[in-house]
């Protein structure tokens, strides 16, 4: 398998698919966007990103057949005393250090609106006009 290359795994997959009939009008994963905010994003788009993100869920929705569910809801039971403070907690951090990004980024804005005012007086005292 190491000699075939991922071209000919990959026509071999398309044909598969071909064969079994599946519509052609399903989504490719290029086709979906998104886009990681810390990657590229602006710093609006990741505050916004922060704030809706910052709640950390202690427990993620349960699947798969019966009995592995049962098992799964046993062990959630047994730790439960140990994760939701946990996740509670981490919670707690999230919010107050998103708070505190906010905190920063308004007296960013305030600092930079007063320099530029502070230029501006700069300018009117040399006479060079804006």
């Amino acid at each position: 398998m190491d000699n075939m290359n991922k071209e000919e795994i990959m026509a071999q997959i398309r044909q598969e698919i071909k064969d079994v009939g599946t519509p052609s009008d399903m989504p490719r994963f290029e086709d979906i966007p998104y886009r990681k905010p810390a990657q590229g994003a602006s710093a609006d788009e990741t505050m916004a990103w922060l704030d809706s993100h910052s709640y950390v869920q202690p427990y993620k929705q349960l699947s798969g057949n019966p009995v592995s569910v049962f098992g799964k809801k046993a062990v959630r039971r047994l730790t439960k005393f140990y994760i939701e403070p946990i996740a509670s907690e981490q919670s707690d951090i999230n919010a107050n250090i998103v708070s505190m990004l906010h905190s920063l980024a308004d007296e960013n804005k305030r600092l930079a609106d007063r320099v530029a005012a502070l230029e501006g007086e700069i300018r009117a005292l040399r006479g060079e006009g804006k």
